[in-house]
């Protein structure tokens, strides 16, 4: 059975940008768990309304609709993953520079590593190569998980420690969300 990724207070990091495209990130690996379920069982497994955030919803963080998810529709959120983590990993970096992060570059070579790993896993997926299956599901949101609980909570550390008072109000990228 497919789950859904449940965003907790233990991924929260405080840095308000940061914590909102986490939350995006989540829900799009969440529609392609809707979609993949949907194409194998063409029924809704979950009630999908995010009780867990009170946060204004994004384009990603839809009530489930009841509808037949062809593998294009799958495809589609693949694409959106790489875009959105690809611009979240720019946004990372910016912040990390702005603080002089002494982890930077280690961070941002993990930051390149993943995203290779993830789109030749997309590409393989897309090519038929491998499967997108509940064991790759559950890896896709495990690397989620373990990023940000391990090497995005040093950088939050770091953040919060060298980050002024006065600064911390203004916090986050100036990255503009759609």
């Amino acid at each position: 059975m497919y789950t859904l990724l449940r965003f907790s207070d233990y991924l929260i990091l405080d840095i308000p940008d940061i914590d909102s495209q986490h939350q995006q990130i989540a829900g799009i690996i969440n529609q392609i768990i809707k979609s993949l379920h949907l194409q194998h069982h063409n029924t809704p497994p979950f009630t999908l309304r995010n009780s867990q955030s009170n946060n204004s919803s994004s384009k990603w963080d839809n009530t489930f609709e009841n509808s037949y998810h062809t593998k294009q529709d799958i495809n589609q959120h693949l694409d959106d993953l790489i875009k959105f983590t690809e611009e979240h990993f720019l946004d990372e970096e910016r912040l990390m520079k702005k603080i002089g992060y002494p982890g930077f570059i280690e961070h941002k070579r993990e930051h390149m590593l993943l995203m290779a790993e993830l789109k030749a896993f997309i590409r393989n997926t897309k090519n038929g190569t491998e499967q997108l299956d509940l064991k790759s599901i559950d890896s896709l949101k495990s690397w989620f998980v373990q990023h940000i609980r391990s090497s995005d909570k040093e950088f939050a550390n770091a953040f919060h420690k060298e980050l002024p008072d006065t600064e911390k109000s203004h916090r986050g990228t100036s990255h503009k969300q759609t």
